[in-house]
């Protein structure tokens, strides 16, 4: 075994490696920089003998949110090119092959819920409604989830920047989130300021609970509209004019319009 020796420098000295393969979202990293807030930079963060980094580009990004200047790093400089690739490569894709124990989480979640905490669970990573769901479970049903079905993203959008739906009791607007993510704690609105492809939509309206969810990409958007309809049934509208999401597509359509 080597001795490691651990460096805390400055992340502007930090080199990402130009070829990491490992994709990070906004709303992935407004989470990682909300979990630095709350419990502090416990991870750490690997570098080659030229600072280059091998492991870590999304917690130095999300620490850059989260306004640290300076992080931990291990420094190795026993590998070579091609185990430097092999070791970027197996620390992102092992913890994706782990599963979890659902029924452990809901104890952990269970026993978080009845006590007071100084911290907001989604800090976990964990959306509001989908700890609800964990909590209080899902409704039992027989039939195929329709949740579970969620459409192809077009070539082309129907939603526009701006565009603010109306899903029955839930809204989704087309718009830039990038400020600090927004979500609430249990029993209140829930918030989502990166919908994607309308996850926490549906987890909310199974649990009964109203979402208010924002989305940059319109594609995006029409995906969490035609996923909420296909599972309810029912009609999304435009706030402003009231008419139908298949309607505004109709027109959008038209070249003429």
């Amino acid at each position: 075994m080597r001795d490691f020796r651990i460096e805390h420098l400055q992340i502007a000295d930090l080199k990402p490696n130009p070829r990491n393969a490992r994709l990070h979202s906004k709303k992935q990293l407004h989470q990682i920089a909300a979990s630095i807030r709350e419990f502090g930079f416990n991870s750490i963060v690997v570098i080659d003998e030229d600072g280059v980094i091998l492991v870590g580009h999304g917690r130095v990004e999300a620490a850059k949110l989260a306004g640290l200047t300076t992080l931990p790093v291990l420094r190795v400089t026993h590998l070579t090119d091609e185990q430097k690739v092999g070791f970027s490569l197996v620390d992102n894709k092992i913890a994706l092959n782990a599963d979890w124990d659902l029924e452990q989480v809901k104890l952990l979640f269970r026993e978080l819920s009845i006590v007071e905490l100084n911290f907001d669970m989604e800090v976990t990573g964990f959306e509001t409604a989908e700890i609800d769901l964990l909590i209080d479970g899902p409704t039992v049903s027989t039939k195929a989830d329709r949740s579970d079905l969620v459409p192809d993203c077009q070539s082309q959008a129907v939603s526009r920047l701006g565009d603010l739906w109306h899903l029955g009791n839930h809204k989704l607007i087309c718009a830039d989130a990038c400020d600090k993510a927004a979500c609430s704690r249990r029993g209140d609105i829930v918030l989502d300021a990166f919908s994607g492809s309308g996850t926490t939509i549906i987890a909310a309206h199974k649990c009964r609970r109203r979402a208010r969810a924002v989305e940059l990409d319109p594609l995006y958007v029409d995906v969490a509209v035609r996923r909420w309809q296909t599972y309810t049934g029912e009609a999304a509208t435009m706030a402003i004019t009231g008419e139908t999401f298949a309607e505004i597509e109709e027109q959008r359509g038209d070249p003429l319009q």
